[in-house]
């Protein structure tokens, strides 16, 4: 948030743009579920990156598709329907979705209503740093066993 808001002052500061935030209360609240669907997200990655021991390669690849098929630059509307499909089993998608919301305050701009579209971003949050913490406890517990918790 001390980003976003360093950033917004920046702007104004050094151009005539403003960045509008029409309701800062359901950014900062679809903010802290996008920062624990993050934390999950890294912990599942830092689990894979660990075992496959290849973390550039992969941090490039993930990063890129999901950055381009969760609606940051433009709509999931927009997209094939495969990839719409899966565009929507990524919560960033609705992180995405609700952030631009909240800073648009739009009606009908949104892929669900913002009334099922929140609670739906939050339990995706819950549920993704749940398995990201769960996955890599197994896996830092398995490279405990076999002594390779160090090496790569």
């Amino acid at each position: 948030m001390i980003f976003i808001g360093y950033t917004a002052v920046l702007i104004s500061l050094f151009s005539n743009e403003r960045v509008p935030v029409q309701n800062p209360i359901l950014f900062g609240f679809v903010f802290a579920f996008l920062e624990l669907s993050v934390l999950g997200f890294g912990l599942l990655f830092a689990g894979i990156a660990f075992r496959v021991k290849s973390f550039n390669l992969l941090a490039n690849l993930v990063q890129f598709v999901i950055i381009g098929i969760c609606g940051l630059f433009f709509p999931v509307s927009k997209l094939p329907f495969q990839v719409q499909i899966i565009s929507l089993a990524i919560p960033f998608t609705y992180f995405t979705d609700l952030l631009r919301y909240s800073s648009n305050n739009c009606s009908g701009c949104t892929i669900f209503e913002p009334s099922l579209e929140l609670p739906l971003a939050m339990l995706l949050a819950i549920v993704m740093f749940v398995i990201g913490l769960t996955f890599f406890k197994i896996v830092e517990s398995g490279a405990q066993k076999k002594g390779t918790i160090g090496t790569h």
